[in-house]
């Protein structure tokens, strides 16, 4: 008897209505609204209704479609890595409501039955449960590589095709992608097998390594941010004189897309991975939310809504002409300040 209460109390915050419902709902929740098309169920006068409503990434997708695929301009590098983040987070998406779903049902089931054995196997060296956390895992960080490798080269244009600036940021973005796939696939020997038990020490080791690695890649994208954006307002500032008023107002508004996005993606980082090293700082999994959803899904959603804003904030005719413009401000600027032309290519 007192085996069976020692044992109930060790797995009581595996089997708490928040662990169980709570958070698996709440977390899916976001994760669909951001994502794509939820839908909702409901009776009236007897009579089931249902709705659709389509999601901020799918959305903002398809409009930047017309960007992708109908604009000239458009470097191929954008447009394969833009639908390679989408098809990523659609990956990402379906693991993680699996894994979550199938982690509640495990956890009900031995609510309602008192059969620990099924949840006990789960916890302690689970196939499904290592597959699921290592791709889990291992999606955010090919998503972040892609949008860094987008980032880094729209700021190596910017900087007059400079390899003094793509260097460095390459291989910083080398050395913090790595180590981030490093972490994850440490955390994910730590899970074990169902042959070889899990491992909490090396779980919890390569969860204090992501932590690390998370507030570092989000240094690096607001300076990444900073660079691209500071630079455009730097030459705009220098061929002020050769320019017009709606024209400059223009390309500040290209600053303050570039601007906002990167540090919607860098701000959600920082918030995410101080939420869980708060809240799960052991690295259990029980936590209330699962705010890194919302991390991963900006990586991809940020540089998509650079697209999206550009072709429907703005004309994509006025987009070009100013472009043109600004070419032409900055050649004649370049021989009166020394400033080497630079182009913006989206």
């Amino acid at each position: 008897m007192s085996s069976t209460s020692e044992l109930e109390q060790a797995l009581a915050p595996f089997l708490s209505a928040g662990n169980i419902l709570t958070a698996p709902i709440s977390t899916l929740s976001v994760l669909f609204f951001i994502y794509g098309i939820y839908f909702w169920q409901y009776y009236l006068n007897n009579m089931l209704i249902s709705t659709s409503t389509l999601g901020i990434y799918c959305f903002i997708f398809g409009l930047s479609i017309y960007v992708l695929f109908y604009q000239n301009t458009v470097h191929r590098l954008y447009k394969g890595g833009n639908i390679a983040l989408f098809l990523l987070a659609t990956i990402y998406t379906s693991v993680l409501t699996w894994g979550l779903s199938r982690q509640a049902l495990i956890d009900l089931h031995a609510v309602t039955t008192k059969e620990y054995n099924p949840l006990i196997l789960y916890l302690y060296g689970d196939d499904g449960e290592t597959a699921w956390y290592g791709t889990a895992s291992t999606i955010p960080t090919l998503m972040n590589s892609i949008a860094d490798a987008m980032l880094i080269h729209r700021c190596y244009l910017i900087f007059n095709s400079s390899k003094l600036v793509l260097f460095p940021l390459v291989i910083a973005a080398c050395i913090l992608n790595g180590t981030g796939f490093a972490s994850d696939v440490i955390s994910t020997i730590g899970f074990g097998t169902s042959s070889k038990p899990d491992n909490p020490n090396l779980i919890l080791k390569g969860d204090t390594i992501d932590y690390g690695v998370a507030i570092a890649i989000a240094i690096f994208q607001l300076i990444l941010t900073l660079l691209t954006g500071g630079r455009i307002w730097w030459i705009t500032r220098q061929a002020r004189q050769f320019m017009g008023g709606s024209t400059r107002t223009r390309y500040n508004d290209i600053v303050a897309i570039i601007i906002e996005s990167g540090l919607l993606y860098a701000g959600c980082m920082l918030t995410g991975t101080i939420f869980n090293m708060v809240l799960d700082h052991q690295s259990t999994g029980t936590v209330p939310f699962d705010l890194s959803v919302v991390t991963i899904l900006m990586s991809g959603l940020a540089p998509t809504m650079v697209f999206a804003r550009v072709a429907y904030g703005k004309s994509v005719n006025s987009i070009q002409q100013t472009i043109s413009t600004f070419q032409v401000a900055s050649a004649q600027a370049s021989q009166q300040t020394g400033i080497g032309q630079a182009t913006i290519d989206f």
